[in-house]
């Protein structure tokens, strides 16, 4: 999620949605390794299915709620950096 976020040109539904497929693919990916069974590959379809649901629901709910929330609360990552950058200078010897 993080790189298709730093890739630019996806949005945060598009971001969620992807986020949620491969959640559910790694969860049944590690199900079929532990319990050394093949058969669960036919769940994966369905469960894609439900990650681009949820996926979906998850990015329209975070969209409208970054609309709504005032600017001043929200820390850009080039704040973060500068706040990062700022604490690195006062505490260097």
């Amino acid at each position: 999620m993080a790189v298709l976020y730093r890739m630019k040109g996806f949005s945060l539904t598009a971001i969620a949605m992807a986020g949620a497929v491969m959640h559910n693919v790694g969860q049944v990916a590690l199900a079929m390794v532990m319990l050394k069974t093949k058969e669960l590959i036919y769940y994966m379809a369905v469960l894609m299915l439900v990650g681009l649901v949820t996926g979906f629901i998850t990015g329209s709910v975070a969209t409208a709620l970054n609309r709504r929330i005032p600017p001043s609360l929200l820390q850009t990552e080039q704040k973060q950096k500068e706040e990062t950058d700022g604490d690195k200078k006062r505490h260097a010897p």
